[in-house]
């Protein structure tokens, strides 16, 4: 499995509180965020892109 490291200055917000991720949100200098597809009580699930691939 892939691993990544989060980029310094990112912090975890409780899931309450969190703001909708902008369009454009990159993610481990690699994914893209495109939408979201879901949340549940264990996590959110998100559509993204992979500039790499």
């Amino acid at each position: 499995m892939a691993r990544f490291r989060e980029r310094p200055g990112q912090t975890h917000c409780h899931p309450a509180t969190q703001t909708p991720p902008v369009q454009s949100s990159l993610i481990a200098n690699r994914y893209i965020i495109q939408q979201r597809l879901g949340k549940g009580s264990f996590g959110t699930v998100y559509l993204v892109k992979d500039t790499k691939a």
